[in-house]
Formats: structure tokens, C-alpha cells, sequence
């Protein structure tokens, strides 16, 4: 999963009237963001959650620094 865009985004979740930030790699579709957190390699199963492409109001790219 690592050929995408790590990023964390921040949105304002109408639902639960807070704002949400989740961190995971980011795939873009044509009204929605899909954001990728968790990945069991072995299973091939993964969290996300589904973002429409109106609510978020910060996009930050994120790095990886080796410990």
C-alpha cells in the first residue's frame, strides 16, 4: 500500500458536528476521497473510510521517518 500518497486529512464530520482527522494513504475518485488506514497483509483486508470531496478542509502530506 505504499504506492500511494500518505497523508492526513481533516474534515468537518456533519454527523457528529466535530472535525475528524484520519491519517492513511489517500486514493482519489471522481467524488470521493478514500482513505486507506490499516492493512493486514496477509488477509488482504484493510480499514478506510469514505470522504466526499466537499467536506474535507485540510489535505497535509505526511513522511515516514525510519526509527
Amino acid at each position: 500500500m505504499n504506492d500511494g500518497k500518505l497523508v492526513l486529512i481533516e474534515y468537518d464530520n456533519p454527523e457528529r458536528g466535530v472535525v475528524e482527522r484520519r491519517p492513511g494513504w489517500l486514493r482519489e475518485g471522481s467524488h470521493h476521497f478514500l482513505i486507506i488506514q490499516e492493512m493486514a497483509e496477509k488477509a488482504d483486508l484493510y480499514t478506510y473510510t469514505i470522504i466526499p470531496k466537499g467536506l474535507p478542509s485540510r489535505i497535509t502530506k505526511l513522511r515516514i521517518l525510519d526509527g
